[in-house]
């Protein structure tokens, strides 16, 4: 299954879900009502019971329902203001800074940030669960741009480079495939069916507690009342966790074959799950959030049987193993509470290839890295230079870095005029922004985009009146000499949908395009400005235009080149957003074809492809290229 099916897949999954909310809501109504009669019959108010008309129960069913979808906005609504580093704050996550981290948590980044280069994302933000001591992890976020990743303490003392690494290449597989927003969606929706139960547990708790001092009356009601209440609630409980199974069992076996096929290592995924069946915490999840969001997670606590359990988010354990290595024989090592020794990193093998060579190639990697790219992240990330580690530690120099990328090197002149709008946008000082500029300077082309994803993490910590400012101060900026040139609507651009806040949670089916028809113009306009990019003549960026069209079945007129501007493309890139996954692979498939339309492909050609693919919704990975150059730069 490729990105584009897996895109569809996930519509399917949340159009399952959509459906399968309303008959629990349905069925918790009914379950209020039968505790409503209940607690007249308990407190014998037989008068009252037979005073009752339909009316009532109607206001019983209504009530529940307000109190449902209050519940459920109010979640949701926290939701997307705190995203993903909401979730992993509420589960008890701590934000790992490069600078303060120990061995096991610098090991984590290194996976992290090789995985987040390899497929061609923002580097997401590293939570650890101090307190949790079961193997497991999970992703959040509400899109790739603002994703986190979090692991359990256990993990890293659990499980080596590559089991480690087979984690997180599953989390990332979630990212990249939709999974990671569907299961924010289910937290906010569910928690008003949810709730009912913790309300109606805690309320019977309470009173039981006062009872035992007291012993009056009203305090046995109230117990009663409370129990009843976790009745109720515990039909919403299982309606909810039914939901979940239905959505989540398939996917995680999506996403364990997706981790392999990243990783090209079954056995280092396979001796995660299998650690976690041996191991006497299992994945384990001792915070009171752990129901709420069980379907975030690689593995819910103790499902290890063969046998299905339809109230489980996830599949059997040992279904899982035997999927990825067929020769386990269902004995689980024994593990006990140990400490991590430090063991050595296994060191990345082999040799890259050079770029694509085919259309299908490039189109198949989207969404879906191979070995090769994650090679080569490793390589990349063994590259960064040593003088630009510290400013990827700290806020106020990560944000200096992303300045400096932008800062001109042909003009000293307006260099100076940039220097001063970092003094007054951010209030650093000339000699600090210009030493940063000479390290940028020092480095490759290439390294561009990179630094920034490597910057992004520590910046999502800022607040965001500061991220706001230095959204600010990159436009101010890219428009210092008068014009923007592709490069800094591509920095800015990368920049703002990683830092400004996602509210588009929902999107409305009939947004969605399933043809070209309505679309035809931006299409064409896209095309032409890969084409003229990636062609030296305009004969040859005909061909390539033509080349490309014909991929979309539709006829469509090359637009004339003072057409082709910045603000033209990025007003067709949004137009073409709605597409619906199956015409943006067709259309993906034409962009490759175009800018591939001699045959070969420019690292200039591929990394502007890319972008386009970026902003598509469609991460494309780095061109590969030969790894000693990687090294030697």
């Amino acid at each position: 299954m490729d990105f584009f099916a897996h895109q569809q897949e996930a519509r399917r999954r949340t159009t399952i879900f959509l459906v399968l909310l309303p008959l629990a809501v349905l069925f918790l109504m009914l379950a209020a009502i039968g505790v409503f009669w209940l607690a007249v019959v308990f407190s014998m108010q037989w008068l009252i019971l037979s005073y009752l008309e339909d009316r009532h129960y109607l206001m019983v069913a209504l009530g529940t329902l307000v109190i449902i979808v209050v519940g459920s906005v109010y979640r949701m609504a926290v939701l997307i203001q705190g995203g993903g580093q909401r979730v992993a704050r509420e589960l008890g996550g701590r934000l790992v800074v490069a600078g303060h981290a120990d061995p096991q948590e610098r090991r984590l980044l290194n996976v992290v940030e090789e995985m987040a280069i390899a497929s061609s994302l923002p580097v997401p933000q590293v939570f650890i669960l101090d307190q949790e001591e079961g193997i497991n992890a999970f992703a959040a976020g509400l899109s790739p741009d603002n994703a986190v990743i979090a692991v359990t303490r256990g993990t890293l003392q659990q499980l080596n480079r590559n089991e480690l690494q087979g984690v997180v290449a599953h989390e990332f597989s979630h990212i990249l495939h939709g999974d990671m927003r569907l299961n924010v969606l289910m937290m906010g929706l569910l928690f008003g069916i949810q709730m009912f139960a913790v309300a109606g547990s805690a309320l019977a708790e309470r009173e039981f507690a006062i009872g035992q001092v007291r012993g009056d009356r009203g305090t046995i009601h109230l117990i009663i009342l409370g129990y009843l209440l976790w009745i109720a609630g515990y039909v919403g409980l299982f309606m909810a966790r039914m939901i979940k199974g239905a959505v989540s069992r398939q996917r995680e076996y999506l996403a364990d074959a997706a981790a392999v096929q990243f990783t090209r290592n079954p056995l280092g995924l396979a001796g995660a799950l299998m650690k976690i069946g041996g191991f006497s915490m299992s994945s384990t999840i001792r915070n009171k959030r752990a129901e709420e969001s069980s379907h975030l997670f690689i593995n819910e606590k103790n499902v290890r049987s063969r046998y299905r359990d339809w109230g489980a988010s996830h599949p059997p354990l040992e279904e899982r193993i035997q999927r990825l290595w067929p020769a386990f024989d269902g004995e689980y090592p024994r593990l006990r509470n140990q400490e991590w020794f430090g063991l050595p990193d296994e060191g990345m093998e082999g040799e890259v290839r050079l770029a694509a060579d085919s259309t299908a190639k490039l189109v198949d990697s989207i969404g879906q890295p191979k070995k090769d790219h994650l090679t080569q992240a490793a390589a990349m990330a063994l590259a960064v230079p040593q003088e630009v580690r510290p400013l990827l530690e700290k806020e106020d120099s990560a944000a200096l870095l992303v300045a400096a990328l932008l800062m001109s090197e042909s003009s000293r002149e307006i260099r100076l005029q940039q220097q001063k709008q970092v003094e007054a946008i951010l209030g650093q000082h000339t000699p600090s922004v210009m030493s940063i500029t000479e390290i940028v300077a020092g480095l490759g082309h290439h390294w561009r985009l990179t630094l920034l994803d490597l910057a992004i993490p520590i910046l999502r910590s800022w607040p965001s009146q500061q991220q706001q400012a230095l959204i600010k101060l990159t436009v101010a900026l890219a428009q210092t000499d008068g014009r923007i040139s592709w490069f800094e609507y591509t920095l800015t651009r990368l920049l703002q949908n990683a830092l400004l806040p996602k509210m588009d949670v929902i999107t409305n089916p009939t947004q969605w395009f399933h043809s070209f028809r309505k679309v035809a113009e931006p299409c064409g306009l896209v095309m032409a400005i890969l084409a003229r990019q990636s062609h030296d003549s305009e004969e040859q960026a005909v061909m390539a235009f033509k080349e490309g069209i014909s991929q979309l079945g539709i006829p469509i007129h090359l637009p004339p080149a003072e057409a082709c501007t910045l603000a033209a493309f990025d007003k067709a890139i949004r137009a073409l957003q709605p597409l619906s996954p199956n015409y943006k692979k067709l259309l993906v498939e034409g962009c490759c074809a175009c800018v591939m339309a001699h045959g070969h492909l420019s690292v200039t050609a591929g990394e502007l492809l890319r972008v386009v693919c970026v902003l598509l919704g469609c991460p494309m990975p780095p061109i590969l290229a030969d790894r000693k150059d990687i090294l030697a730069s």
